[in-house]
């Protein structure tokens, strides 16, 4: 050792070099104000002759921003694995996530980078968050023990992406071929899972290894890819590209911009994520069941459904919420996709492009919580409504959804 960890007096300068700013998030979390939450998260220990003078050059930055990509990519991932029922992340999570530089390690011939993150959940009480919020911090630390796993065993078990795998893929490219990265899990930590300039080359020849079979998927037919014969189907965050026959693109556009279910002859990985569809057999518009039955499913639900803490919903909610939602399928909206959440909540769900929308019907009290994210502009709506204020839900609604409005 050389020397203690020194404070890096030139964060200013990193906070751009690493894209960290306030423009999509609150300006607190940019500037470590008052309403963040500082909490250690990894020492990246990069070895090589670059970093025997105990330094680190500015073209190592890149790096660690390739590093927080993936891990937060990864953190996604986790989460979407673990809520397969949500069609979109949540209003909090990416703006959750920033790394800062804390301090720079200086070690015998390598130099250690102290990372910390930067967060506004579970930070004050000033700031009113949804109770599963403040969870969002371990899928961000499982992010990063998953990609020191993956570098250690160079392969992944759950389902990527097309973000997460080139996010992933980048991880390493700014070494050189005779220098390493080891990704430290506590402050004072000498040694950790190794990444070196090839690991981003070997885990896309290990993700990526197809096989045809036939498949099924849901999603939405993305009008913005019907050229060329191909159209793309928006599955969660990726597109799946499905090569058309000349001639049948035609056959198709009816589906355009809808939710479908799919069959075809597919490519697929190891893991089992759907690459792409070269020949599709049938295509059907994926209808929700009619709401009398999803509720009747919702109230069927006992103790323990989720996990051993999961309550049954609450009756009085789901009368409320029914009677709201079939009034609005009377009023000519689209019937929705109900589902219960952890919190013993129940979520009602669209889909009309760009639009992803839900409202939530609270279990304690009589308040319904939209929340709109256009997947084009990533324009994000959150409110809160009553049942005397229904109807102004109802109109927001009605052109998101595209159905006129009942005066014209």
């Amino acid at each position: 050792m050389t020397g203690a960890s020194q404070p890096v007096d030139w964060v200013g300068c990193v906070w751009q070099l690493l894209g960290v700013t306030a423009n999509d998030g609150d300006s607190d979390l940019a500037t470590g104000g008052e309403l963040a939450h500082r909490a250690f998260f990894a020492k990246p220990i990069f070895h090589g002759a670059r970093f025997d003078s105990h330094t680190l050059p500015v073209d190592v930055l890149p790096e660690i921003a390739a590093f927080q990509e993936a891990v937060f990519q990864i953190a996604a991932a986790l989460w979407r694995r673990d809520n397969p029922h949500r069609s979109h992340l949540p209003a909090h999570f990416e703006a959750g996530f920033r790394l800062t530089i804390e301090a720079i390690d200086q070690e015998a011939g390598c130099t250690g980078v102290v990372l910390g993150m930067l967060s506004l959940l579970a930070a004050s009480p000033q700031i009113d968050l949804a109770p599963d919020e403040v969870t969002y911090a371990e899928y961000y630390y499982d992010g990063r023990d998953y990609l020191a796993q993956m570098a250690m065993t160079k392969s992944a078990d759950i389902p990527l992406g097309t973000k997460a795998r080139k996010a992933i893929s980048r991880v390493g490219s700014y070494l050189a071929p005779d220098e390493h990265m080891l990704i430290g899990a506590t402050p004072d930590a000498r040694e950790g899972a190794v990444i070196d300039s090839e690991f981003g080359k070997i885990f896309a020849e290990a993700y990526a290894s197809p096989s045809v079979k036939t498949v099924m998927l849901e999603g939405f037919f993305d009008s913005r890819s019907s050229l060329n014969h191909t159209l793309g189907i928006i599955v969660k965050s990726h597109t799946v590209t499905c090569i058309v026959k000349e001639g049948d693109v035609g056959q198709w556009n009816q589906y355009l911009d809808h939710r479908v279910l799919v069959t075809g002859l597919g490519m697929v990985n190891d893991s089992g994520d759907i690459l792409s569809i070269a020949d599709i057999h049938k295509v059907t518009l994926a209808e929700p069941a009619h709401l009398k039955i999803q509720f009747e499913r919702l109230r069927r639900l006992e103790a323990g459904w989720k996990n051993p803490e999961s309550e049954p919903l609450n009756r009085s909610m789901l009368e409320r919420f029914f009677a709201l939602l079939e009034s609005y399928e009377r009023s000519g909206l689209p019937r929705p996709s109900l589902y219960p959440t952890e919190e013993g909540e129940a979520r009602a769900e669209w889909s009309h492009r760009p639009w992803e929308l839900s409202i939530t019907a609270l279990p304690d009290e009589p308040l319904f919580l939209l929340e709109a994210l256009n997947l084009e502009t990533d324009e994000w709506v959150e409110e809160e409504y009553t049942v005397s204020t229904s109807n102004e839900l109802l109109d927001y609604l009605r052109p998101l959804l595209g159905v006129p409005d009942a005066d014209r």
